[in-house]
């Protein structure tokens, strides 16, 4: 009898053990399943406490890291925009579209940023070949 319990006892724990591991922990598991809109988009933009920019420009290999922070100011969102680096900082219109999001930098153009549901680290990224700035970002 206690043999019978040590041998389910040991099934118990793995089934404990392995229980998390079989669960989806990408954030972004539900959006890779469902149609993303502009409802999901905002919502993914403020369940985060900030966000990193990665960014490469240019052929002169400007590059860096800017800190993001989305606001709704009610009929509108912002983001303000903090780059460690130069100690710039601004806030800038973000507009929010159906699998993404535009919002200029502090001293660049308009940027668009696409929904990679298949990137768990970068959800959102700029379309390489449609801007002289490469931009990417992650939850903080």
């Amino acid at each position: 009898m206690k043999r019978h319990l040590k041998k389910l006892l040991v099934i118990f724990v793995g089934i404990i053990f392995t229980l998390p591991c079989l669960t989806i922990s990408n954030s972004y598991a539900q959006e890779k399943t469902a149609t993303v809109g502009a409802d999901q988009i905002k919502a993914m933009l403020f369940r985060s406490n900030g966000w990193i920019a990665e960014w490469h420009c240019g052929q002169g290999g400007w590059q860096g890291l800017t800190n993001l922070i989305f606001e709704d100011h009610g009929k509108k969102i912002v983001v303000k925009i903090h780059n460690e680096a130069t100690m710039d900082s601004c806030k800038r219109k973000v507009t929010i579209t159906s699998d993404g999001f535009k919002m200029a930098g502090c001293y660049s153009g308009i940027l668009q940023l696409i929904f990679d549901p298949n990137d768990n680290r970068y959800p959102f990224k700029t379309k390489e070949d449609n801007y002289s700035c490469n931009v990417k970002i992650k939850e903080k």
